[in-house]
């Protein structure tokens, strides 16, 4: 007797403490994920639809860009440049790289972007141009330093700076990009300084030979065609004062020369 009532009180507990569902009232698992994904979708709508409103309308675009420091860069190109390389979505506009696009283009010595706004101001410290380095079909334009400030495409560009810049040739054709280093400083003042000998001496000449593959092989193109070579590492003046006496000593036709050696010391050869 006591088994059974144990037995019924056993069974009683269990059914107690079952859970009851009502079947005719489960939750409808489908539709709350329906109303989840649509709620879901909305937000993402909102979020798009406020992204293209900033990003895209032109109320957010930048308008003006103040450019200070420009001397004697052509502007026409600088504004192409500018027009070509910049965001004009104020949020999206870095400058940073808006800085290192233009550089890309024109090796300044200096450049500082700043945006205030709707407004971008640019202050820039040019690179003055020296001298005009041909090197195969490339032509550039290169500062004292041995910076290629920027390329030249335009025939009547170099046309026109060929008129007042020195025209130096690399007989080796290496390709060169704006901001390659072609020369030293120390090599273009060397060179520049020999030239002013020549222009001592009245000897003038059209262009500056660079041969690195030959070693230290610098050559002068006279008008006169024949070519005076020197070496830009070693004293140029007491390496001009030999020429001049030279030219003044052994007297050398100079419709017949081919060349005047001035890199082997005191010893000076020509042909």
């Amino acid at each position: 007797m006591r088994k059974r009532d144990f037995f019924q009180r056993s069974q009683q507990k269990k059914y107690e403490e079952r859970t009851y569902r009502n079947p005719y009232f489960r939750a409808d698992t489908s539709t709350a994920f329906s109303r989840s994904l649509w709620i879901a979708l909305a937000i993402c709508g909102v979020i798009s639809a406020i992204s293209a409103f900033f990003f895209l309308h032109p109320f957010f675009n930048i308008t003006r860009v103040h450019i200070v420091g420009v001397k004697h860069l052509d502007r026409v190109q600088l504004v192409q440049a500018i027009h070509r390389d910049l965001r004009k979505n104020r949020f999206l506009f870095d400058p940073g790289a808006f800085a290192t696009k233009l550089n890309s283009t024109f090796a300044f010595r200096d450049l500082q972007i700043v945006q205030q706004g709707r407004l971008v101001e640019m202050r820039l410290v040019e690179r003055t141009s020296q001298l005009i380095w041909k090197t195969g079909s490339q032509t550039a334009v290169v500062d004292l330093e041995g910076v290629v400030i920027r390329l030249l495409d335009a025939a009547d560009e170099l046309e026109h700076l060929s008129a007042i810049l020195p025209l130096f040739v690399d007989r080796n054709a290496v390709s060169v990009a704006v901001g390659d280093i072609v020369l030293t400083r120390e090599e273009t003042e060397a060179v520049f300084r020999f030239h002013e000998h020549l222009g001592a001496q009245s000897i003038t000449f059209v262009q500056t030979e660079f041969d690195r593959l030959a070693g230290k092989w610098i050559g002068v193109v006279t008008s006169d065609g024949y070519r005076i070579l020197f070496d830009a590492s070693t004293d140029v003046d007491l390496q001009a004062a030999r020429l001049e006496t030279v030219l003044r000593e052994k007297s050398p036709d100079r419709s017949k020369l081919e060349y005047i050696d001035l890199r082997f010391g005191d010893h000076v050869y020509f042909k």
